[in-house]
């Protein structure tokens, strides 16, 4: 990180610094610029670089609840998908700052990282039964702790909501659901 100070014993917090800064992922005198917070209306637009990007991060590796194999031989969807969130979760509060807030989370580019890991978990997860869980009709099994999120249409995609896809063409609208085989596949 760049600009360092102790926040307490063991955490280190403060800007994050180069490369970040010059590759333009922030700008401290940016204008416009994104603002750092969801009632910041008048700095509310997606593409504005915000001010800062910082990290709150204690020392040493953080201790997941879950190993990457206690993930990947999960015997169904539910509990896969419970032990990989609990870990998300987790990471993006280890990480701190602004990886840390839900509404900031996109401004730091480890969270695609982070976000591709819990890709990858997922593909492996279904590797271990390529037949059941490559299979849009029987990958999430029964989930019973909430039977109907893979029955929703995915958006901006969708053509619902007020968000537009950020590719072109705009106009384009694929209605897809989670069970959809590019989806599950």
């Amino acid at each position: 990180m760049g600009a360092k100070r102790k926040a307490g014993e063991g955490v280190e917090e403060g800007e994050v610094g180069e490369p970040w800064r010059s590759a333009g992922f922030y700008d401290p005198d940016a204008d416009p610029f994104r603002g750092e917070t969801v009632s910041d209306a008048a700095h509310a637009h997606p593409f504005d670089p915000p001010r800062s990007l910082t990290r709150k991060v204690a020392d040493g590796p953080p201790a997941l609840p879950f190993s990457d194999r206690e993930i990947t031989r999960s015997s169904n969807y539910l509990s896969m998908r419970i032990r990989l969130e609990r870990c998300h979760d987790f990471v993006h509060g280890y990480i701190g700052g602004t990886i840390g807030n839900p509404h900031t989370a996109f401004r730091d580019p480890f969270v695609y990282l982070l976000h591709s890991n819990v890709d990858r978990l997922f593909a492996m997860w279904q590797y271990e039964d390529p037949a059941a869980r490559l299979n849009p009709t029987t990958v999430y099994g029964d989930d019973p702790g909430n039977p109907e999120w893979y029955v929703r249409r995915l958006q901006p995609w969708d053509g619902s909501g007020r968000t537009r896809p950020w590719v072109r063409p705009e106009s384009e609208r694929l209605i897809k659901g989670y069970r959809h085989p590019s989806i599950v596949n």
